[in-house]
């Protein structure tokens, strides 16, 4: 059988192995490991050494429903009862010995065409100054610790793949593609070719930062809870206990939850209809969730998101389900939440004010950055009475420093922006109300005690969030016009499903989806960087 073969022997393999492509590469395949993988291979167009060697994971579209994998899927394994899809032990072994044999080709390959001699080596040292300086620096102890693997892995992938006089022939590491991909969602496509063609062989084409994106099986669905990814994703970190917290058309519920891709269409008339019909939804609600490490885990896992989806009124909803879950003089007629395994104690001892169950599945907090401005929205309230004893606490020992002649914006760090609660969300605003300059000038006046004190507060909340918390202010148009559209005379198959098909002077065009929702969105005046960064303005028609 293939597995009794030590993968140092590489006599099977045909000399020019790395080199095939097509049908004599499927033949290659069949012959190693028989149909099956070669099917497997051949519906996701596999179809060379080059790109099988730059595939992390042959199986793992697999983890997708799709009418198109239905049946070879049910011949190469099984769905377990957690939902996840398991690949057939001997299918997945075939798959990882060809995989070695094949890698351990590669690098005998790069070994050979990089043996230099002594002599070689000096003369190279001479002309090339920067390979003492790399020596000098892996020299460093400090240089080959953890700090600096991306970077020792970064300046290997470049040095390796400009040896090759063929650029389709470079290969990239999982890690660097991953930061390739994060380089080209966060930078944008002209920031990621800037980088790209100014070093070269250090990241991939944008051909394959599209693949990537595509095949990821982390693509977010608007309205679907991805309770089972976030199981695994805790799992992987060791992890029991997380926070959660939270943060386009108002998305239907169904059965209480909201109703994955119900928004979902390839007709622009009925993209039209809905913006002229349905209602917009004013938020977006993003539900993270931060894993809680043990006490013997110094560093926190990154943040995963669980869902997220347009909502017209988050606050009442998220009210009432917190009163029901925690018990707060609130129950479900038909369910008891408070009878699971998975239910703590607390132990509440003489609390005359806890009004809780003490057995509790979950524990809700605000958290200090909408805590704080809460306390800022009702400072700035023009209806909202204030007092602290019968001391008031008012907006207007705050203006009263704007309006002081005697004082500049050094005195103080305020803007009459800070006073207007139409920004509900200006956490900024809080930290500049709440500075100490504003305590010490509001301290001043006995009659401003009140107003001292319910700021001084605030700002102990507004300093626990402060660090955790970046410039979030977004940049504002209010022009309605726009130009450079994404609009092409054709595109990819497998781009397809993002673009409109429409009809310009008789012509078949193709609209981004994107970029429809804006044209049609009237009463926009909000642009994300991203979104500013493709599209340049001025006269729409």
């Amino acid at each position: 059988m293939a597995a009794a073969v030590s993968i140092d022997d590489n006599s099977r393999l045909p000399e020019n192995v790395l080199e095939l492509e097509g049908d004599d590469f499927y033949r290659f395949t069949k012959s190693m490991s028989g149909a099956l993988l070669t099917e497997v291979l051949k519906i996701q167009d596999i179809d060379s050494v080059f790109i099988f060697l730059q595939t992390s994971d042959i199986f793992e579209i697999f983890q997708h429903d799709s009418t198109i994998l239905r049946d070879l899927k049910s011949k190469i394994g099984f769905d377990s009862n957690d939902g996840t899809f398991q690949v057939k032990l001997g299918l997945k072994l075939q798959y990882e010995y060809i995989s070695k044999l094949l890698k351990s080709k590669s690098d005998q390959k790069y070994t050979k065409s990089s043996s230099l001699t002594s002599e070689k080596i000096d003369i190279l040292l001479r002309k090339h100054p920067i390979l003492l300086s790399l020596l000098n620096s892996y020299e460093n102890e400090s240089t080959t610790n953890d700090q600096h693997e991306f970077l020792s892995l970064f300046i290997n992938t470049i040095t390796k793949n400009l040896s090759l006089s063929n650029t389709s022939r470079y290969r990239y590491d999982d890690k660097l593609k991953s930061f390739a991909v994060c380089l080209y969602i966060l930078g944008g496509k002209t920031t990621y070719e800037f980088v790209r063609l100014n070093l070269p062989g250090s990241l991939p084409n944008l051909t394959t930062i599209h693949s990537l994106i595509q095949n990821n099986d982390d693509n977010l669905t608007e309205g679907k809870f991805r309770f089972n990814k976030m199981a695994k994703y805790l799992n992987s970190f060791g992890v029991q206990y997380a926070y959660c917290a939270e943060d386009c058309f108002s998305t239907p519920l169904s059965g209480g939850v909201p109703s994955p891709c119900h928004f979902k269409t390839d007709s622009i008339s009925q993209l039209k209809l809905w913006m002229d019909k349905n209602e917009k939804a004013p938020m977006l609600n993003i539900h993270c969730v931060q894993a809680i490490p043990p006490p013997n885990q110094t560093v926190a896992s990154p943040n995963f998101i669980l869902a997220g989806y347009g909502t017209s009124n988050a606050d009442n909803k998220y009210f009432r389900a917190m009163r029901l879950m925690s018990g707060f003089y609130a129950s479900l007629s038909n369910f008891d939440v408070h009878v699971d395994s998975s239910m703590f104690s607390i132990q509440t001892g003489n609390w005359s004010w806890y009004f809780l169950r003490s057995e509790q599945l979950f524990v809700f907090m605000q958290d200090a950055t909408h805590l704080v401005t809460k306390l800022r929205n009702r400072l700035l309230s023009a209806t909202a009475g204030l007092q602290v004893g019968d001391k008031c606490i008012t907006m207007k020992h705050l203006q009263q420093l704007l309006d002081n002649e005697e004082m500049i914006r050094l005195d103080h760090g305020l803007t009459q922006s800070d006073l207007k609660p139409t920004d509900r969300q200006n956490f900024r605003s809080c930290l500049r109300i709440t500075s100490c300059d504003v305590l010490n000038l509001i301290a001043r006046d006995d009659n401003s005690s009140g107003t001292y004190i319910y700021n001084e507060s605030s700002s102990s909340e507004a300093e626990d969030d402060d660090d955790d918390n970046m410039d979030d202010e977004q940049l504002k148009t209010f022009k309605t016009s726009f130009d450079g559209l994404n609009i092409k005379d054709s595109v990819p198959a497998d781009q397809d499903e993002s673009y409109f098909k429409i009809k310009i002077n008789d012509m078949n065009k193709f609209l981004h989806k994107s970029t429809a929702c804006y044209l049609l969105t009237r009463d926009n005046n909000r642009l994300s960087t991203n979104r500013l960064s493709r599209v340049i303005q001025t006269s729409k028609k």
